[in-house]
């Protein structure tokens, strides 16, 4: 039996999407012209050297930066002026490179508090939040104070404060960063899961590349503030733009 036409074209809406953004500082362009989409249960990679602009980015997306030029859409909603509050509500979540965690809370308690805020009750909060710590790892550490968290487990604990509020999108920013390579691969299974676990689709900016190599589907690539290649990864890391702009200005430094 075919879809209904209505609910095609619902799915054709869903997606988090900017089109054409640029965000100028003082007047000089943090991103210039930028155009990215992130569907339903797909995992993007986002990479670039550094001052690319892939934290502008992701801002504009969360609603804390407000493009200077250009639209962002949620699911079909017009979401340019939304507050980071208001965007979260409507099933964006992300991680923040230096993580925001509760310190002086235990593991369980900053997990639950993210589920309250999504507007889980306090058994519901407490219930997600045991579910997505044993599935991030975390199970064994829940009465642990988070401050007292090796760093890696504290950016697992990160990863799981986002998933409570139960998202449809989830944004992270480096998560592999400063980890080791075995701690790298437990946490690749930990994200190639989270389509199929949890519904939702992955935004990662992450400058390790066999990471974000190996779990993307499609890759978008800044230099400068500018989309220079997108596309499948292995198209893209054969790219000369690519080879030039990333892999040379690491060398470079």
């Amino acid at each position: 039996m075919a879809e209904p036409l209505a609910e095609t074209a619902t799915r054709a809406r869903e997606a988090l999407e900017i089109k054409h953004v640029s965000v100028l500082f003082d007047g000089l362009a943090a991103i210039s012209d930028v155009s990215l989409r992130l569907a339903p249960r797909e995992i993007v990679g986002l990479v670039g050297p550094n001052g690319a602009g892939k934290t502008t980015l992701v801002n504009v997306l969360t609603g804390f930066q407000k493009p200077t030029k250009g639209t962002l859409h949620l699911d079909g909603a017009d979401a340019r002026g939304w507050s980071p509050a208001r965007v979260r509500g409507a099933g964006v979540a992300r991680t923040f490179q230096a993580g925001r965690l509760f310190k002086k809370l235990d593991v369980l308690e900053n997990a639950q508090v993210a589920g309250i805020a999504s507007g889980l009750s306090k058994a519901a909060a407490r219930r997600r939040a045991q579910d997505v710590l044993e599935q991030v790892g975390l199970a064994d550490a829940h009465d642990k104070i988070a401050g007292s968290l090796p760093y890696t487990d504290q950016r697992r604990l990160d990863i799981a404060r986002a998933l409570c509020s139960a998202p449809k999108y989830i944004l992270l920013d480096e998560p592999a960063a400063g980890m080791s390579d075995s701690e790298c691969e437990e946490l690749m299974g930990i994200i190639r899961s989270l389509p199929a676990v949890h519904g939702c689709a992955v935004l990662l900016i992450e400058h390790n590349m066999h990471v974000v190599m190996s779990l993307s589907d499609r890759l978008h690539v800044l230099d400068g503030g500018r989309t220079i290649i997108e596309g499948l990864p292995e198209e893209v890391q054969k790219h000369e733009a690519f080879l030039s702009a990333y892999l040379g200005a690491e060398v470079a430094e």
